[in-house]
């Protein structure tokens, strides 16, 4: 038999969201992963390489077992190759190498104890690669990975010269690299069959005894918007399989698995490939502005600088896995905790919305609130502890706070509260997504980030008209100002003390006031309580319009979220969160998300307040798409002081069941 002159490697790759509902789950197993895997079966003769995530495997195990068995049948006759990776499907560069490690070799063991093979070659999410990853893969048992052919041309790489396997080390610990052909990556499903076996043909000629690899998303293949019909309905996928018949004598591709070809093909050299992935995320991490210059490569831990809610999450994350591994043996439950808050999906935006979708953002970061509190409960390490430290690391000094029930994270800049979580569920209320500049925004700018519990100044005459238009007049923001902070414990609270004397632009000129914003967390309770005090220093008396703005964050991906917000003094309940109203002279909100505790806030005197959503825009599986990320509750008031006089409000945010001290 004349060897043949292309090997073709078939690469799947399967993840699904951990924060995905079933159904929607069972959907794309229905459109994608049945369909696809089930005609691959009724080929045995045709080799292929399959990912998994260890996530999706477990849920595959639920939702089809009788998949899952198509599968190890398909491993144990050698026509599927398995490949691992990160159990949880992490972004490899952004976790701790300890959390690397583990995900590594957790994911291999559980291969080898589901389908009996030991995966030779890892898959890494997003194919975020950065050079240091050879020393992770190769010391998990790992020969080799595959990476998109972008990092070997600007490695300075040729083109032509992809038709082998690398080698690359770190460290002196050798691994493999496949390039992943861009250009198949785009023909397949879109061309016609025949069209890609011309190629397939084509490159055999050109570059013979060389491999080829495809190397894409599983739900491509039906699962993604249009694809169904054409794989399946227009018969796609069943005439894409016929091209390699079981008697291929004398054909001059031969379909082969990554390890087939890395048997069979010696490699081609050294390669020292810079931080890279695939070309689309590497443009997504850019601003808008910038994604046209290709000058500018994109690395996808810009997505931290981008967006600080998704570094919010990261961070955090950091914090649960340093008290995770300060135990000396933690249990795998924890571990297994901790792994899902690095699951990639809501640490970058592109395709399919990803740090946008609610959902995936505070699965992520509730996992991570649960497994800090699981480590210190276990390690009997005190959850109670006021630090100042720079949390985010962005440069300057935030405040933390930890009781048992709470966690708070407070910025003197704006004193605002940028997260507020339960210890028991994870769950942050003011964790939401500002709408930051995007590809296929629609209105003009953007409009200024929102600050949790920021204080604002506004026109004279405020009406709700102004809010619903876009013509609300802000006549300044305390969210630049530096307070001065103090941070204090109670036998039964603790809490931080932000103060502040602004001069604030007035229709008469600049005034000063003196601004005293107290938050105190109870010790025992979910009730966090915000006392505000305001000073006139002056000698004439002051007339502002005061707001105090909360965004409150919900749980659903939706544009039309299950949203319970409610006024129960007036006898107002169950409005929806796209509602935009006023309530005037009321003293209690409350407020429900679907999958997150309720809260019930009380002022200690009536004021009128404003909701309204928070929606962000974006560029969705190629549809605009409208995301409702946060109930936007604002609580005015009219403030007048008299020379040298006071004035004084206190709320209290606490569980409904909670009531407020007398």
């Amino acid at each position: 038999m004349t060897a043949p002159s292309l090997r073709f490697a078939l690469v799947f790759h399967a993840h699904q969201p951990v924060a995905n509902a079933d159904e929607v789950v069972r959907q794309v197993i229905a459109r994608a992963y049945r369909p696809v895997l089930t005609a691959l079966a009724g080929h045995p003769h045709l080799p292929f390489t399959l990912h998994l995530s260890g996530s999706l495997l477990e849920r595959l195990e639920t939702l089809d077992p009788e998949l899952v068995e198509c599968l190890g049948a398909m491993v144990e006759s050698g026509q599927a190759e398995l490949l691992g990776g990160a159990w949880h499907e992490a972004l490899l560069p952004l976790i701790p190498a300890v959390d690397r490690h583990g995900q590594l070799h957790a994911y291999r063991h559980r291969l080898h104890q589901t389908f009996g093979v030991q995966p030779r070659g890892a898959w890494l999410a997003e194919r975020f690669w950065e050079p240091s990853l050879a020393t992770d893969l190769a010391g998990a048992g790992y020969q080799f990975t595959l990476l998109d052919e972008h990092g070997f041309l600007q490695a300075g790489f040729e083109e032509a010269a992809l038709g082998r396997p690398f080698l690359t080390e770190d460290q002196g610990h050798p691994l493999g690299l496949f390039p992943i052909s861009k250009g198949l990556r785009y023909l397949l499903p879109y061309a016609d069959p025949d069209q890609i076996l011309a190629v397939l043909e084509g490159r055999a000629h050109t570059h013979p005894g060389s491999v080829w690899v495809f190397a894409d998303d599983l739900e491509k293949f039906g699962a993604w918007p249009g694809t169904w019909d054409r794989v399946h309905g227009q018969g796609w996928l069943q005439s894409f399989l016929d091209l390699f018949p079981p008697d291929a004598t004398g054909a001059r591709v031969r379909p082969v698995t990554l390890s087939q070809a890395w048997d069979e093909t010696p490699p081609a050299g050294l390669a020292y490939l810079p931080t890279t992935s695939y070309p689309e995320i590497l443009r997504w991490s850019l601003p808008p502005g910038l994604r046209p210059d290709l000058t500018r490569p994109g690395t996808p831990r810009h997505f931290l600088v981008r967006y600080p809610e998704v570094n919010l999450i990261h961070k955090r994350m950091l914090a649960a896995s340093q008290a995770v591994h300060d135990l000396p043996a933690p249990p795998f439950d924890l571990l297994r905790q901790l792994w899902l808050s690095q699951t990639a999906c809501p640490y970058w935006y592109g395709w399919f919305g990803g740090a946008y979708l609610p959902a995936l953002r505070l699965h992520a970061k509730a996992a991570a609130t649960r497994a800090e509190t699981m480590a210190l409960k276990k390690a009997r390490r005190p959850l109670r502890s006021v630090t100042l430290t720079d949390f985010d690391l962005d440069g300057r000094e935030e405040v933390v706070l930890s009781t048992l029930t709470q966690w708070l994270l407070a910025k003197p800049d704006g004193a605002g509260i940028v997260a507020w979580e339960d210890r028991q569920t994870g769950f942050d209320p003011l964790s939401f997504m500002n709408p930051w500049p995007e590809e296929g925004s629609t209105g003009g700018p953007p409009p200024d980030p929102l600050l949790p519990f920021e204080d604002l100044i506004l026109a004279p005459g405020p009406t709700l008209d102004h809010l619903r238009h876009g013509h609300l007049q802000v006549l300044g923001s305390l969210r630049h100002q530096r307070f001065d902070t103090e941070t204090f414990e109670e036998p039964d609270a603790m809490g931080v003390r932000f103060a502040a004397r602004p001069a604030v632009l007035l229709p008469g000129g600049p005034r000063p006031v003196e601004l005293v914003k107290t938050f105190r967390l109870d010790g025992r309770r979910r009730r966090l309580t915000l006392d505000l005090e305001f000073h006139n220093p002056d000698d004439r008396p002051l007339e502002l319009s005061y707001g105090l703005r909360i965004p409150f964050s919900s749980v659903g991906a939706e544009p039309s979220p299950a949203f319970q917000l409610g006024f129960p003094e007036v006898g107002l309940a169950g409005l929806d969160g796209l509602t935009i109203g006023e309530v005037c002279g009321v003293g209690e909100v409350t407020w429900a998300a679907p999958k997150g505790p309720g809260t019930r806030i009380t002022i200690d005197r009536p004021l009128s307040i404003w909701y309204s959503p928070l929606m962000t825009e974006i560029m969705q599986e190629g549809s605009r798409t409208p995301i409702f990320q946060a109930l936007v509750l604002l609580f005015m008031t009219q403030l007048r002081l008299e020379p040298l006089g006071r004035f004084a409000l206190q709320f209290t945010f606490a569980a409904p069941e909670t009531r407020p001290h007398a």
